[in-house]
């Protein structure tokens, strides 16, 4: 069951690549756009990686300092539990 599950998500991954191709009536390189230039599209693959980058240290230095944090041993709840009046 796995490997039908993981075969199909393989399939369906490989043919939803690339939508503006219609499957055997056009050619892929027939799809390639002319109004976008290759430095539009190295200028929002970087913008991306800055932005993941940044996003990815912010994640980092929250979880760290949250685990240096840690727990206080000596912090306990004091207040006894409410009693229960039906």
């Amino acid at each position: 069951m796995p490997f039908a599950i993981n075969t199909a998500g393989w399939l369906l991954t490989e043919n939803g690549r690339q939508p503006w191709i219609v499957q055997g009536l056009q050619l892929t390189k027939d799809g390639v756009s002319s109004s976008v230039s290759t430095t539009e599209v190295a200028i929002s693959i970087v913008a991306f990686l800055l932005l993941y980058a940044a996003l990815t240290v912010v994640a980092a230095v929250l979880m760290t300092r949250h685990a240096r944090k840690g727990t206080d041993p000596t912090e306990q709840d004091d207040q006894p539990a409410p009693e229960m009046t039906y």
